[in-house]
């Protein structure tokens, strides 16, 4: 699974600005991977993409058959990511 890094870059040109918030646009990814581990009570699932890499996902509470799902099991899961920075003047 190759996870897309999401870089920006901010810059406050006028001394004037306190505070700048910048979101980033989100890119939708589809990946498909391997479920290494499961914790039904935080419904945090653990999945392994074929190079090897991990990443941790929530289940939403509109998933409703997390129950079903088990270890090894290789799911495709579509995903949306999007980058948030706040700039802030130092004090």
């Amino acid at each position: 699974m190759n996870l897309l890094v999401a870089m920006m870059c901010a810059t406050i040109t006028s001394p004037v600005i306190a505070q700048t918030t910048v979101v980033g646009a989100g890119s939708t990814e589809t990946a498909t991977a391997t479920i290494r581990r499961i914790d039904p009570t935080t419904r945090f699932v653990v999945l392994s993409g074929d190079d090897g890499s991990e990443m941790g996902v929530f289940a939403p509470p509109e998933f409703t058959r997390l129950n079903e799902l088990r270890v090894g099991d290789v799911v495709t899961i579509t995903y949306t990511e999007a980058v948030l920075a706040t700039v802030t003047r130092a004090k």
